[in-house]
């Protein structure tokens, strides 16, 4: 990936899609803008942008720790898809007009079937995190007590290094 650091610590691509996004949420609410609807068909292919790398880089995660498992890695490829399709329908979702004569944009109907681009990515980072927390604890406390592997999975006791860094970082990013 390249280093975009010049953009005021963004690492990757990723953050960068997320930090335009989130920018151009702040301006449709707050600027004049002459073309609504071509400003917010840009906005939702930047959406499906950030939500598509950024479900991409949990996605790798699960294949790199679940390597060699076909199923796991086919249904979580599966699940990546589905969060891409979703946020792709953004595109199509919503209706904005101007407000009168202000400049201002406002949405006059947004599609029932965009809650689908919230609800698939949090489904498959819930998954995705779910399984990779599972794949650790059990990596590292064979043979231990029920209550020892909860703790190895919430908390990472008892755990090397390496992968109590992968879940501590994967729970920063779900949470």
């Amino acid at each position: 990936m390249s280093d975009l650091s010049f953009y005021g610590g963004l690492q990757t691509e990723k953050e960068l899609a997320s930090y335009v996004y989130v920018s151009c949420s702040a301006v449709r609410l707050a600027a004049q803008i002459s073309t609504c609807m071509r400003f917010e068909g840009w906005m939702a292919g930047i959406y499906t942008i950030a939500i598509s790398f950024t479900s991409l880089l949990f996605t790798l995660r699960v294949r790199a720790i679940f390597k060699g498992d076909k199923c796991v890695t086919t249904f979580f490829g599966f699940l990546w898809l589905v969060v891409v399709g979703t946020a792709a329908m953004t595109t199509q979702s919503v209706t904005v007009v101007r407000i009168g004569s202000t400049g201002y944009c406002i949405s006059e109907h947004v599609a029932g079937y965009v809650t689908s681009a919230a609800v698939a990515p949090l489904v498959n980072d819930t998954l995705v995190f779910l399984a990779i927390s599972w794949r650790l604890m059990q990596n590292s406390v064979v043979g231990e007590k029920h209550r020892f592997r909860l703790r190895a999975m919430i908390l990472g006791q008892r755990m090397p290094s390496l992968s109590h860094a992968l879940l501590k970082d994967g729970q920063i990013y779900y949470l």
